[in-house]
């Protein structure tokens, strides 16, 4: 005689789909400064199944045109003109952010990129960041529980890594963290832009930006309308 297997057996016996997510900061735990005020994580979401093989191969084509392949974006760097960009003029420093901002526009993914203003303490800026990122992970489970989560992150800041670790390791035990360093994956490099641009966000909106900022896009209209609406 067949028996009748309950149809949530099947639901959870199929293998989910994996998602992996690539983070990057812009920040650190110092203190609230005008030049620094802003602690922002990106977090950008690419299904397994996306079809981004040809925007991320536009990407490395382009970056072995211009510079022999030997060069990743790291935009704060890029724009500040400091290691390893030093030795660049500012049109080709101009060429590798534009190349990371098309790859921006071509591949699929989705962003999350949650932000807090730093506080008078590292401590009270660490506790903030950790509520901020928990609630991230609150506001999105109904999409994140779908998927294998696989975690890309360059363990580059060690009290990051422990909230990472800890927030989606107490929601999703099975999630896996992978340490992935930005020079190797382009969406790592995705995440350092997203995570820019929001600190560039806060300075236009308070008027901190930078003469350099300023300079390297061409004044504060052409950033807004040119990167920061699109983004």
């Amino acid at each position: 005689m067949w028996e009748v297997v309950p149809t949530f057996i099947f639901s959870y016996m199929k293998k989910k789909q994996q998602l992996d997510i690539y983070i990057d900061e812009s920040g650190d735990f110092s203190l609230f400064t005008k030049e620094n005020p802003l602690y922002s994580v990106a977090f950008i979401m690419v299904k397994k199944d996306d079809e981004n093989d040809s925007a991320i191969s536009k990407f490395n084509k382009h970056l072995d045109n211009l510079f022999g392949g030997d060069h990743f974006v790291h935009v704060g760097n890029l724009v500040r003109a400091e290691k390893p960009y030093e030795d660049m003029n500012r049109e080709e420093r101009w060429h590798l952010f534009y190349t990371l901002f098309l790859l921006s526009r071509h591949a699929k993914y989705k962003a999350l990129v949650p932000a807090i203003v730093k506080r008078d303490s590292d401590e009270k800026t660490l506790l903030l960041l950790t509520k901020t990122i928990i609630t991230m992970i609150k506001d999105n489970r109904k999409l994140l529980e779908k998927y294998k989560l696989v975690l890309h992150y360059d363990f580059g800041q060690g009290p990051l890594a422990g909230i990472i670790s800890s927030s989606f390791l107490s929601a999703f035990p099975d999630c896996e963290i992978i340490k992935t360093p930005q020079s190797q994956n382009p969406f790592m490099q995705l995440a350092d832009l997203f995570a820019y641009f929001e600190l560039l966000r806060y300075k236009i909106d308070k008027g901190f930006l930078t003469k350099s900022e300023t300079k390297f896009f061409g004044g504060i209209k052409n950033l807004k309308k040119l990167f920061g609406k699109p983004l």
